[in-house]
């Protein structure tokens, strides 16, 4: 029997956040293409509403842009441990407390 391992916690994360981006993208540019066209034959305050809206989808478009551009971003490694060397006080306390 051939058992395949479990995806990685950060594999999975990147897998749901991807289809959510796709999800998202979709209804977002329908949107933006029919508030585009609706702005040409409304009065004008219904032109600044829809304007308004557009702006608005326009922003949110963006936002879904870059956060598909983190998702698909190469990993950055993780920097390494290093070691804080012990402030004055703390070398201090251990000097008279050994004493």
């Amino acid at each position: 029997m051939n058992v395949s391992p479990a995806p990685a916690p950060e594999s999975r994360l990147q897998d749901v956040l991807g289809e959510l981006l796709h999800s998202l993208s979709q209804p977002l540019t329908t949107l933006h293409c029919a508030l585009e066209l609706s702005i040409d034959p409304v009065a004008e305050q219904q032109q600044k509403a829809v304007s308004a809206a557009l702006e608005q989808v326009d922003r949110a478009i963006h936002v879904v842009e870059l956060m598909r551009e983190c998702l698909e971003a190469e990993p950055v490694a993780p920097a390494p441990p290093f070691e804080v060397a012990p402030t004055a006080r703390s070398r201090g306390r251990r000097t008279h407390e050994g004493k």
